[in-house]
């Protein structure tokens, strides 16, 4: 656990440039809340943090949790996803 929160504090703090606090509180925080960290380097060659949990990814944790909560489980069954949790019989 704590080795975990300190590669992940050290790869913010080295990767974004951000103070080694910051990128502290951001990886425990992140532990917290078992949201991953990646660095991505953008277009202009800037360093950014994203976070992703589930299918969801974004740029802040508190932006991910908030699409993970209002993110809807996807239904396979076929008619269901269109007529409830009711019988379908074909009409």
């Amino acid at each position: 656990m704590k080795s975990q929160i300190f590669k992940n504090a050290w790869k913010l703090s080295k990767g974004t440039g951000m103070s080694f606090s910051n990128a502290l509180k951001t990886a425990w925080d992140a532990f917290k809340n078992e949201v991953e960290i990646f660095i991505s380097t953008s277009f202009n060659g800037m360093r950014i943090a994203n976070y992703k949990k589930a299918n969801c990814t974004s740029g802040s944790i508190e932006r991910v949790l908030e699409m993970v909560s209002k993110s809807l489980p996807i239904n396979l069954s076929g008619a269901e996803a269109y007529y409830g949790r009711g019988l379908y019989n074909g009409d």
